[in-house]
């Protein structure tokens, strides 16, 4: 009979009881504080890192629209291409007319003296 719980009374038991739910719960309710502090943490930072991103991706943006302004387009590319190979084209037929002209110039200069030569030698 040594190995018998001691008796208390059951306001005792009840007191003691209600104390410990009242310990249990406090601790769960700080729990519950901690949980919701460290989530705050991580929206801020969260958002923190979500303003940044969008600041860059602003600024990327940014970027490219001045790339896409000081650069030329494609279409605007050929049409200059197209436009500097026929003044290319037209300047060497304007050279190649200026060369046949000086040879035909040459040529009848050499004649005209073939036949001043064959005229005085009659």
């Amino acid at each position: 009979m040594g190995n018998e719980p001691p008796c208390i009374s059951l306001e005792t038991y009840l007191l003691a009881l209600r104390e410990a739910d009242r310990l249990f719960f406090e601790e769960r309710d700080r729990r519950y504080a901690e949980l919701a502090v460290e989530r705050q943490r991580a929206i801020n930072l969260a958002m923190e890192d979500l303003k940044a991103w969008r600041e860059q991706a602003n600024e990327w943006r940014g970027a490219m629209l001045d790339k896409d302004r000081l650069l030329a387009r494609a279409d605007a590319v050929d049409s200059l291409a197209t436009r500097v190979d026929k003044m290319e084209g037209k300047s060497n037929g304007i050279n190649a007319g200026w060369v046949l002209l000086a040879g035909a110039l040459g040529l009848a200069a050499a004649i005209g003296s073939l036949l001043l030569q064959a005229l005085k030698g009659q």
